[in-house]
């Protein structure tokens, strides 16, 4: 999953706004409870949440050298690593060997305008964009499979555009309000629209997405839970948050859920609407549709990345999220069997007790369960240096000894 900001022409799909009718809202919903373990903050440890976990350092060589602030996706028996220095490369999951370097950058029908490509796990294809709409596709083997158009675009700040898949041949995309179109899921087949509806959100969004209604823009690169974060003040005092890299989707295994941000439900996705699947309790800092604009909102819970298994869901949240000069991130822990929440400020991480090395922080969770983090070469040389007393460590960390800090990155996976 992937996704992005986009500004280009309007395209009008309200007719089928209505074509599909939710699924109806139901009082038996599981209940996490979210602001309960916010006030009683507590370490979060591995042996809780993983019975596993795995280190593949991957593969360097001059050729296959990974630059900075790199991220994590993974399809199969592939780990796809990309990052801003126009990069995409794909390793094998065992071995974590070099399989091959995917798409480039240019103007050729091949070509794309950036490697941060979004993922169709099902499928195993990249999708990377290439300008005005069109995707060009490649394999996980680094083999190009064509192109395809986006079924719509956002024109103007309003947000961002999320893709995902949905079934076998079926896709499915969420689009922010704008003032001509409410908040919406769309269901699509290739580039033909299967059905459309609401997806809890706003039904026009009550600010604009001219700039010439903006007296500021202020691009954090590392705000909330190490995320990018942009925050727009408009000339009427209202405040709008986008951070690009949150993804409102996720899969467990088949399962497509989705939450809007400030509805406290989450949704599974059917092809024809939302079935409601739990409700996040975030109490008395729960954050009322009707004030996602007040640029003075401050105790309130503001939700980034949900990530599950079955076993496991894992949320990055903010608090005083308008508040650039003060927000606290958290990491919160759902333990599904034992029905219970642990929330801990996201700089401690998981604790790591299985392997008694450095903190987990994962940053990816595929399909089938596995969470993935990104630890660099560097971070870990420096670890076993401050760390001269440290024996007897399992297998799989003493490997990673003498790793030095120009090496690649070392993936984590965890279940």
């Amino acid at each position: 999953m992937k996704t992005h900001l986009s500004y280009s022409l309007l395209a009008g799909i309200l007719v089928a706004f209505f074509a599909c009718q939710n699924q109806p809202e139901t009082t038996a919903l599981e209940v996490i409870p979210v602001e309960a373990a916010y006030q009683q903050l507590s370490e979060i440890c591995a042996s809780d949440c993983f019975s596993e976990i795995r280190y593949i350092p991957l593969e360097t060589s001059d050729s296959v050298l990974i630059g900075s602030e790199p991220s994590i996706l993974s399809a199969g028996n592939r780990l796809i690593v990309m990052s801003g220095q126009k990069q995409c490369l794909s390793f094998d999951k065992q071995t974590g060997r070099f399989v091959a370097s995917i798409g480039h950058i240019g103007n050729d029908p091949q070509g794309s305008l950036s490697l941060t490509g979004r993922l169709n796990e099902r499928d195993r294809l990249l999708y990377f964009s290439a300008g005005n709409g069109r995707e060009v596709v490649y394999d996980l083997e680094g083999n190009f499979q064509g192109d395809t158009r986006s079924i719509d675009v956002t024109d103007g700040l309003y947000g961002v555009d999320s893709y995902t898949w949905l079934a076998k041949d079926l896709q499915a995309a969420h689009f922010p309000a704008t003032h001509e179109k409410p908040d919406r899921i769309v269901v699509y087949r290739d580039t033909t629209v299967v059905c459309t509806f609401p997806s809890k959100g706003e039904t026009l969004s009550s600010v604009s997405g001219s700039t010439e209604d903006i007296e500021n823009i202020q691009v954090f690169q590392k705000l909330l839970c190490r995320q990018g974060a942009i925050y727009i003040q408009f000339k009427d005092k209202q405040t709008k948050l986008i951070v690009p890299s949150a993804d409102p989707f996720w899969h467990v295994c088949e399962q497509l859920y989705f939450k809007e941000l400030f509805n406290d439900t989450i949704y599974e996705v059917q092809p024809d609407g939302l079935t409601p699947a739990c409700l996040l309790d975030l109490g008395n800092l729960h954050w009322p549709p009707s004030e996602r604009h007040d640029a003075e909102k401050d105790r309130a819970i503001y939700p980034l990345d949900i990530w599950e298994n079955a076993n496991l869901l894992l949320m990055r949240f903010a608090v005083h999220a308008y508040h650039p000069d003060k927000p606290e991130s958290y990491n919160l822990v759902y333990h599904k069997q034992k029905r219970q929440a642990q929330a801990a400020p996201f700089q401690e991480g998981i604790s790591n007790d299985l392997t008694h090395f450095l903190p987990l922080q994962p940053s990816y969770v595929n399909a089938e369960g596995e969470f993935f983090q990104l630890l660099s070469a560097e971070k870990i040389a420096d670890w076993f240096d401050s760390h001269p007393e440290a024996v007897n460590l399992p297998p799989e960390v003493e490997q990673l000894r003498h790793l030095t800090p120009d090496d690649n990155p070392v993936v984590v996976i965890m279940k």
